[in-house]
Formats: structure tokens, C-alpha cells, sequence
């Protein structure tokens, strides 16, 4: 699947945009806070909220993230290894396809969930590494990140 974005987990939003912005010159899309009800951790219910920062980083998507409350990937990734690049984002068109080809190969989701838009979202674990694999709506994040990415205020 096509390459989306790559995550970072962070303690603080405002401190790392800021970092990224006056070390590599990033530009960001508004700030996004959301809360997710429809979601499991480890096959147990348990919503979560996020604050999400997309930037623009030479051509490559950047997501910074901010776990608020519940347990999510990202905040998992922070507490056993500190700040930093937690997972890759990759763009599906058929989340369930997706899944269970990966669980023929013994890959299973670690958490998974769905967006007040529709979004729907599963991490698995790739060998170490996170994946999350995302079905959007169609021109769902197109329109979340329409105009230019801007510098923090």
C-alpha cells in the first residue's frame, strides 16, 4: 500500500512543532484534537484521545502525535522508547482485505478503531516496527488538510 505518513510521538505538540519547525523548517495544517470511541487496545474496548499535527517535510508527510488520555500505539512507543519516530502510516482501500492477508502471515492487530469521520484504523506490528493502515472516506483527508501548511504561531 501506498506510503501516507510517518509518526512521530511526542509529550507536547506545541514543544515538538516548534522544535521541527525552527530545526528543519517545517510547515504544519492545523492542529487537530480527537476523541476516539470506537476503539481496542489489545482486543479490549478502550477510546483514546489524540492531538494530531500534519507538517510538510520536503515532500514527505510528517504526523506528530499526542496521546491526551487512553492507551494507543504512540503512547506505548513513548513510554518504552522516549520521543520519536512511532509508526508508519500506509493508505488501504480495503482495510479488512488488508488484515486478514496479514493475518495468514501470522500478523495481528494490536489496536484498531474508527473516527467520528469514518475513518477506519488498525496497528499491527511489523517485526518491531508499527504499521497503522488507514481507510479513509473518499476526500476525507483531502479536505481535513486543504490550503497550505502554515508555521506554529
Amino acid at each position: 500500500p501506498p506510503l501516507h505518513h510517518i509518526a512521530i510521538a511526542v509529550e507536547d505538540i506545541a514543544t515538538a512543532a516548534q522544535f521541527y519547525t525552527s530545526a528543519f523548517g517545517m510547515q504544519w495544517f492545523p492542529e487537530r484534537e480527537t476523541y476516539i470511541e470506537q476503539a481496542f487496545w489489545k482486543g479490549e474496548h478502550c477510546p483514546f484521545k489524540v492531538k494530531v499535527l500534519y507538517g510538510d517535510m520536503q515532500g514527505v508527510r510528517v504526523e506528530l502525535v499526542q496521546t491526551v488520555e487512553g492507551k494507543t500505539t504512540d503512547l506505548e512507543f513513548l513510554r518504552t522508547r522516549g520521543q520519536g519516530v512511532s509508526h508508519i502510516g500506509y493508505d488501504v482501500s480495503d482495510l479488512k482485505a488488508v488484515v486478514n492477508e496479514l493475518a495468514q502471515h501470522g500478523i495481528k492487530p494490536i489496536s484498531e478503531g474508527k473516527s467520528p469521520s469514518g475513518t477506519s484504523f488498525v496497528f499491527v506490528d511489523m517485526g518491531g516496527v508499527y504499521a497503522e493502515l488507514v481507510d479513509r472516506p473518499q476526500g476525507n483527508f483531502a479536505a481535513a488538510l486543504a490550503g497550505k501548511p502554515e508555521s506554529p504561531k
